[in-house]
């Protein structure tokens, strides 16, 4: 989850940053900011959502979930050496 959460925040990071240096006018760029805002926060919650489907035992069958949460283990371990 926190992952998905730093990737969003560059993401929405890197449009403000395209945004501001555009030099848009105060009304254009409240619209923009906003359509951005609208497009950023449906691929966070979609995100958000999948991961939570990916490890709903309710959901999924016990294997694919042990499967993911190992492949996660060893991602995070690979990641901190």
């Amino acid at each position: 989850m926190l992952r998905i959460d730093d990737e969003h925040a560059a993401a929405w990071h890197e449009t403000m940053t395209t945004l501001i240096a555009a030099g848009l006018d105060y009304e254009t760029f409240t619209e923009r900011r906003m359509e951005a805002l609208k497009t950023w926060t449906r691929g966070r919650k979609l995100a958000q959502t999948n991961l939570r489907y990916k490890y709903n035992l309710r959901r999924r069958p016990l294997r694919l979930v042990r499967n993911d949460v190992k492949a996660a283990g060893k991602s995070m371990r690979s990641a901190h050496l």
